[in-house]
C-alpha cells in the first residue's frame, strides 16, 4: 500500500480529523473514532465500549463537541460502523467523492 504525502490543505483535513477523532474518544463510552472530512461535513465512525450504546443524547453531544471545536463544519454525521474498513483515508475520501458524483 502506498501513501501521496499530504501537503497543504490535505494535511490540514487530516489533521483536524484526528483532533476530532480524539475529541470523541474522551467521551465516556468510547474505544475509538474514525473522522473523514468532506467539505463542511464531519462523518465520525465510533466504536463504543462494552456494554454501552449509541444513543440519541451521546451523538447530540458529539455532534456539539466537534461543532464547538470546529467552526469550518455545519454539520455532523455520526455512526457506529467501521469507516475505514482498514483502507487508507485517502482511498476512501476518493470512493465517497466518486459516489457523491455519481448521485449529482
Amino acid at each position: 500500500d502506498m501513501s501521496i504525502p499530504a501537503g497543504g490543505a490535505d494535511n490540514e483535513i487530516l489533521e483536524r480529523s484526528e483532533t476530532i477523532s480524539d475529541i470523541v474518544v474522551e467521551l465516556y463510552g468510547m474505544d475509538d473514532a474514525t473522522t473523514i472530512i468532506l467539505n463542511d461535513t464531519a462523518i465520525i465512525g465510533v466504536k463504543i465500549s462494552y456494554n454501552q450504546e449509541l444513543t440519541n443524547k451521546t451523538i447530540e453531544t458529539i455532534e456539539q463537541k466537534v461543532l464547538d471545536y470546529d467552526n469550518q463544519l455545519t454539520r455532523v454525521l455520526v455512526t457506529n460502523e467501521e469507516l475505514l474498513q482498514g483502507k487508507s483515508y485517502d482511498s476512501q475520501v476518493n470512493e465517497i467523492n466518486n459516489i457523491m458524483n455519481k448521485i449529482n
